[in-house]
């Protein structure tokens, strides 16, 4: 036995045959040549045991997406996890599904559009060296994810790369400064809530001084600027006035409707929940009005933004396909 399992020694060999368990495992994931020489010993007490193992045809591409699953096919990860911790998972493992057929589950991800930001993501790590990338595109009415790529990724075959401490998935399970992509959101508020129009003026001539607190932006104008020019400019003086305009209760509020300052509900059990100030003071509100002060997941940034574009319908995202209505 031992010369036909290779990394296996006698000693670790006859430890287990001496258990007084009435079976033991030898070796699991024999390959073909394996199985026909340990056959060939003929030993009557040595018998072998057919396992379904997964494939995964996007391999890294979907890894974080798909997840994997350990060595009896229980999922640790992604989707996997998840589909094991629903009811599918308990019938699974009470034995009422062996040998029954099931269809199979359909995921809203479109691998074309993954392979393509995939593809993307990695030429952006090449080119600029960051420590990690993602991306995420939806469906805006239905909430659908067409695709969510976050490097770096692994290979599900090899589940130790999996538990490397880099290969989080942040598009969901990672929480940011989302910076100015928050100011769509700014835009957006100070045009229900605070009476704006696109002409509406905002004093973005000099900082904006709140305490010890300075507000300032990196490429000033010195001059008062529209909404429009806030936002295609990315004023940070203006964002904060933006804010200023509405009032910190309300822009708490806001911000707290567009879904940022919660754990968001997904199929993946990879989710972040937000951080933000245990107490909402007006620096809060002002820094937060730009993107700092605090930190919310991509995923719900995207969600948040999609309901702007999508007349202020607020979609939870999902993995699953969902219609129109």
């Amino acid at each position: 036995l031992a010369g036909a399992l290779g990394n296996m020694t006698r000693e670790e060999i006859y430890k287990r045959l001496k258990s007084r368990a009435s079976f033991v495992w030898l070796k699991r994931g024999l390959t073909p040549d394996q199985a026909n020489e340990i056959k060939q010993l003929g030993i009557p007490a040595i018998g072998f045991r057919g396992e379904v193992r997964r494939f995964y045809p996007q391999g890294r591409e979907t890894s974080h997406v798909i997840g994997l699953t350990d060595i009896d096919n229980g999922g640790i990860s992604g989707f996997e996890r998840w589909l094991d911790q629903s009811s599918f998972g308990a019938l699974r493992k009470s034995g009422m599904m062996n040998g029954v057929q099931v269809q199979a589950t359909q995921l809203t991800i479109d691998a074309r559009v993954q392979h393509a930001v995939h593809e993307v993501l990695d030429k952006a790590m090449e080119q600029y060296h960051p420590a990690a990338a993602g991306a995420v595109i939806l469906n805006a009415k239905t909430g659908e994810v067409i695709s969510l790529v976050s490097l770096p990724d692994f290979d599900p075959t090899i589940p130790s790369e999996a538990a490397e401490k880099d290969r989080l998935n942040r598009v969901s399970g990672g929480v940011f400064e989302m910076g100015s992509t928050i100011k769509t959101f700014t835009t957006a508020m100070a045009l229900e809530l605070g009476n704006a129009k696109l002409t509406t003026i905002y004093d973005a001539s000099h900082p904006l001084v709140i305490g010890s607190q300075v507000i300032h932006d990196s490429h000033s104008r010195g001059k008062p600027l529209s909404l429009v020019d806030v936002f295609l400019q990315s004023s940070n003086i203006g964002s904060a006035r933006e804010a200023l305009s509405v009032g910190m209760e309300n822009h708490k509020a806001f911000l707290e409707r567009t879904g940022l300052l919660s754990k968001i509900a997904f199929e993946l059990p990879e989710v972040a929940t937000p951080v933000s100030p245990r107490v909402w003071r007006q620096v809060n509100s002002l820094t937060s009005a730009f993107g700092h002060g605090f930190a919310t997941t991509p995923l719900q940034t995207a969600v948040g933004i999609a309901a702007i574009m999508n007349h202020g319908r607020l979609v939870p995202p999902t993995l699953l396909p969902r219609s129109d209505e």
